[in-house]
């Protein structure tokens, strides 16, 4: 269920609950691609003096050709109101995540051994804010953060190990499961909470379509009766039923109303003395 492999059981519309994933994900895409746009541009900078300036230009422009990508698709959605999304949406955005956190393990992989230990110290930093960052603000669609963060962790990993610590090396794998621990438990309640929430918005609707089809139908046969069974509020239709106007039938009392019935037999009559 979580990470989109099958609907779970019982769960009709589900389609709806990933349409709310992909419009919450939309929401957090400007500021994701600013926050890469900064550290991308930091790094570059950082490493300027270490790393060749086409290798890091090139690294740059990839980027910025997949954040375009993503605009593109943004702009194209923008405006449209999708009710319900198949599985391969989902796994799309999973995939262009996916991308994204390749080119964010080219530093960690190909960048961190010819830097400097500042340089090194810096790329560690970014790869865990940025892994940090998808997790929290991509943690409601779990495919797209999960396979951010799991291609990243893998990068950091292999970084890490680099070092020849062991301690050292065991933080990308305790750092990238912890990460997808939170991602898990976060995409679960987020679509636990819309599926409840869509389920009441159906039952609302629902309860909305019978009252108007029972306030247009010639059902509200209604009446109310004090403490002096005097009739009151009368429905124009159950006076009509019964042969009268609901102004003749207010403050008339329901047995004299009940005994212009005349009943045909002795039971009947009996019946209606006992009541009086």
């Amino acid at each position: 269920m979580v990470f989109n492999r099958a609907t779970p059981p019982g769960y009709r519309g589900w389609g709806r609950v990933r349409a709310a994933q992909l419009v919450d994900m939309a929401r957090a895409v400007s500021a994701a691609a600013w926050g890469q746009a900064f550290n991308a541009v930091l790094l570059i900078f950082i490493l300027s003096d270490s790393i060749d300036l086409a290798i890091l230009a090139l690294w740059l422009l990839a980027l910025t050709l997949l954040m375009l990508l993503g605009f593109a698709f943004l702009r194209r959605s923008r405006g449209r109101v999708v009710h319900s999304v198949s599985r391969k949406a989902i796994d799309r955005a999973g995939y262009h995540s996916l991308a994204f956190g390749f080119l964010w393990a080219v530093p960690a992989l190909y960048f961190f051994p010819s830097a400097s230990h500042p340089e090194q110290l810096a790329i560690c930093i970014v790869s865990a804010s940025m892994m940090a960052g998808a997790a929290f603000i991509f943690s409601n669609v779990p495919p797209a953060a999960g396979a951010y963060v799991c291609a990243m962790g893998a990068a950091a990993t292999t970084m890490l190990a680099r070092t020849g610590w062991p301690i050292i090396a065991a933080i990308g794998p305790i750092y990238t499961i912890g990460l997808m621990v939170i991602i898990y438990s976060s995409g679960r309640a987020f679509m636990l909470r819309k599926c409840v929430e869509l389920a009441l918005e159906d039952r609302t609707e629902t309860v909305s379509l019978l009252l108007r089809d029972y306030e247009s139908s010639d059902a509200d046969w209604l009446w109310e009766v004090n403490r002096n069974l005097t009739l009151q509020n009368v429905s124009p239709r159950f006076a009509r039923a019964i042969g009268y106007g609901a102004q003749e039938l207010e403050d008339v009392p329901l047995l004299d109303l009940l005994a212009r019935g005349r009943p045909a037999d002795a039971h009947s009559a009996k019946a209606l003395e006992t009541l009086s």
